[in-house]
């Protein structure tokens, strides 16, 4: 896959994470709205702050059993991660 070096930076590898269901390879440690990106996902870059003040980009992620909310835009992918819900701000392709 093509990307571009100066919005993802060096990719060192791939982890596989879960959206909706759905298994994914993405950038390891890199911040969930940019493995959006990555993805090619439909993202509301109006709306979007990309620094966390805007509070927009919450997204639901199942972590020890159980869900918690977190910003896409200040979580970084890992390994065997699951998003079980996206913000109204980023729909998957």
């Amino acid at each position: 896959m093509e990307y571009d070096r100066n919005l993802f930076g060096e990719i060192e590898r791939f982890v596989k994470i879960k959206i909706l269901d759905r298994e994914y390879e993405v950038p390891d440690r890199l911040e969930l709205l940019r493995v959006f990106q990555f993805l090619d996902f439909h993202i509301d870059y109006a709306r979007l702050c990309w620094n966390a003040s805007c509070q927009k980009c919450f997204l639901e992620v199942d972590r020890e059993g159980g869900s918690q909310k977190v910003l896409a835009c200040r979580t970084k992918s890992q390994e065997s991660m699951t998003i079980m819900k996206l913000p109204p701000t980023i729909k998957a392709s």
